[in-house]
């Protein structure tokens, strides 16, 4: 039988709305096989404080980790679940979870580069990274999934992916910026070697994020002036073959 802990505060605010958080200042919190941790409120992590998570950990609030190491001692094991309302991961260093899961309600928000090592559950949630990247270092083809969920960016931010494998990987980007679009993008490599490559859906005219469309018209006759993509292989060398579906 699993144990079941919950920490509903450390420290609350003398407010009218009480606020609860998790504050780990430098500690190492221990979360063994068969149990599970819930914070209730926001978790913060500083101080060369240190997870060493082999179950589960639910969080309702934001994720902040200001610690200069990867946050999780492991990357290995471990699940994080989102599973409140609109969510931030944030602070001023890089977590690098395991397993995540964006659940609850609202969208999940990437304050910063986030890395997934293991799988990423967007489920039915938005993934908003803003300018930033979401990094999935597992070259398993399934190490994305949703139902409906997808992941939105701006500027050079995205889903990157690890390859290692001519199968196809999924990369599930979209935007509810203006007009909702969800565009996703399949890359298949032409090679089992390791690659890497990185997504980013824009839902903008590209004229208006420099990309002239009058310079390139006459090479293919038209381009879409409601959206596009950007596409990089960061690591490695294979060509690929890219795919974009509609819906």
């Amino acid at each position: 039988m699993r144990s079941f802990l919950i920490i509903t505060a450390l420290i609350y605010y003398t407010c009218s709305a009480q606020q609860a958080f998790l504050s780990n200042a430098g500690a190492l919190i221990s979360i063994r096989e068969q149990t599970f941790l819930s914070v209730l409120g926001d978790a913060y992590n500083s101080e060369e404080g240190l997870y060493h998570n082999r179950d589960t950990i639910f969080l309702t609030g934001d994720w902040i980790h200001n610690a200069s190491n990867r946050c999780f001692d492991s990357i290995l094991t471990g699940w994080v679940f989102l599973r409140g309302n609109n969510q931030h991961i944030g602070g001023k260093n890089i977590t690098h979870f395991y397993n995540l899961v964006l659940s609850g309600q609202g969208t999940k928000y990437g304050d910063t580069d986030v890395v997934v090592n293991g799988t990423l559950f967007l489920t039915d949630k938005e993934f908003n990274l803003d300018d930033n990247t979401v990094y999935v270092t597992s070259s398993n083809t399934s190490s994305v999934e949703r139902t409906s969920g997808f992941v939105s960016s701006l500027e050079d931010g995205g889903l990157s992916r690890a390859t290692a494998s001519d199968s196809t990987y999924l990369f599930p980007v979209g935007s509810s910026l203006g007009i909702f679009r969800y565009r996703p993008v399949e890359i298949s490599p032409k090679s089992k070697n390791f690659n890497r490559f990185k997504v980013r859906f824009a839902n903008a005219d590209p004229s208006t994020e420099g990309f002239d469309r009058n310079k390139k018209f006459h090479l293919v006759c038209q381009i879409n002036p409601q959206w596009y993509h950007k596409i990089w292989r960061t690591d490695g060398s294979d060509s690929a073959n890219i795919y974009w579906r509609s819906r």
